[in-house]
């Protein structure tokens, strides 16, 4: 699942695109993915995911561009149900920096090969529901629950 980000309303989009290498379910829904950025000095990614119709959207937060949609089965639905949240695993790449280096030149000093810095993070993010219409309305009207709502959440004196 490979989306690309584009620029809208003249802001400038860091991400170029976003790969989902897996989406697991653990204690909660863990999804890997790489996000190509376009320069190395590029670090400002705010993703938000929502859920839609569709599945799962990772969008950005600066434009609201959307990076990637996630098809999602009904295990991992109700996880997002029950959690409302997503760990979300990145590994940073960038384009003409990672992936071209053919020969590992060895450090003489300690043995070691050189490496590529990549840059890798973990978040748990929340996930934005679609508000629809309430799922068990058993005949009360919704004004009866909030008053009901209201009064339990409310602190009262202790009586004499």
């Amino acid at each position: 699942m490979t989306s690309k980000g584009g620029a809208s309303l003249g802001l400038v989009v860091m991400v170029e695109s976003v790969v989902v290498n897996k989406v697991q379910v653990r204690a909660t829904l863990v999804i890997d993915t790489d996000v190509w950025m376009h320069t190395i000095n590029d670090f400002e990614f705010a993703p938000r995911f929502h859920l839609s119709e569709g599945g799962l959207v990772l969008s950005e937060a600066s434009d609201g561009s959307e990076l990637a949609v996630i098809e999602l089965d009904d295990e991992m639905l109700e996880m997002i149900e029950r959690d409302r949240s997503v760990d979300l695993r990145v590994k940073f790449l960038v384009h003409g920096f990672h992936g071209h280096l053919m020969d590992i030149h060895p450090i003489i000093a300690d043995g070691k090969a050189k490496k590529l810095a990549e840059s890798r993070w973990k978040s748990t993010l929340p996930v934005e529901m679609i508000a629809g219409p309430p799922a068990g309305n058993s005949g009360e009207s919704g004004s009866e629950i909030d008053a009901a709502d209201d009064d339990a959440n409310t602190m009262h004196p202790p009586s004499p």
